[in-house]
């Protein structure tokens, strides 16, 4: 039998990318972050991490441009919340993206509320500067063998047609790893959606256990799609539906059930 790594979901973590079509300055960076850098706490994070170029004006001549670039664009604030000194949640603003993180989750309306309240301000602050090039919205679920690692046969878990490998490669115990992507047209709008299914043995508590994960992502680019900030929320609602469902349908009816996933409520189009 296959177990969820939590009780009522398989979700590790999701993150929610927003990427600039080019740049910002740093006070942009900082306008956009102001009403959380004014009281971090009331927002629920711990700490406060502000990314600065190198200091060494030689080092950053010896980068590439593409490096120099990569260095550039992580300027910003990166607000965390800690558990036991592990990140549970992160927030960041820099000057090629926006981000967020968590490790908690419990249900889509509280993670797209909790979205709304650190990054409304910053859409809107953002708007008339800067454009989205990217929006990508990323899932990690995993679920645990409950036997030893060599029994374990992933096709108990996951629907045949969905892993893309040849059936000699999927035995039981057997580790393996699948990529796919695709576009398709959710809520008229052209997305990219990725899965990766890997199979891993990992150590739980001191014990091996064979484990599914599986990355499911969702994306609009702007090469597809006019893309804007005011839309971005409803943007949301839209990648978690093409992402719910690319999951879904990975899994066996029967899995599907036991975290209460029911593909009728994540529409493809």
């Amino acid at each position: 039998m296959w177990i969820p790594i939590h009780e009522t979901h398989a979700i590790d973590r999701v993150r929610l990318i927003v990427q600039y079509d080019e740049l910002v300055p740093r006070k942009v960076v900082s306008r956009a972050a102001a009403h959380i850098l004014e009281d971090p706490e009331a927002f629920g994070f711990d700490t406060v991490e502000t990314v600065s170029p190198p200091s060494d004006k030689s080092l950053n001549l010896m980068l590439s441009p593409d490096a120099r670039l990569q260095v550039a664009g992580n300027e910003g604030h990166v607000f965390k919340c800690l558990d036991a000194e592990e990140v549970v949640e992160e927030a960041g603003f820099r000057s090629s993206r926006l981000g967020y993180l968590t490790r908690q989750y419990g249900r889509w309306e509280s993670l797209y509320y909790r979205v709304e309240q650190i990054f409304s301000a910053a859409f809107d602050k953002l708007e008339d500067i800067v454009g989205p090039e990217r929006i990508t919205l990323e899932y990690w679920d995993a679920f645990t063998f409950d036997g030893q690692p060599e029994g374990g046969d992933p096709l108990e878990l996951l629907c045949r047609d969905t892993v893309g490998i040849p059936p000699e490669a999927i035995q039981p115990g057997a580790l393996w790893h699948t990529h796919v992507g695709w576009f398709a047209p959710i809520f008229g709008r052209r997305t990219l959606i990725n899965r990766n299914i890997d199979v891993q043995v990992i150590d739980v508590n001191g014990e091996s256990r064979l484990t599914v994960k599986i990355y499911t992502s969702a994306s609009l680019r702007s090469t597809e799609n006019e893309l804007n900030f005011r839309e971005i929320l409803e943007y949301l609602n839209s990648l978690h539906s093409a992402s719910g469902y690319a999951f879904g349908r990975a899994l066996k009816e029967k899995y599907r059930e036991s975290i209460n996933l029911d593909l009728a409520n994540y529409r493809a189009e």
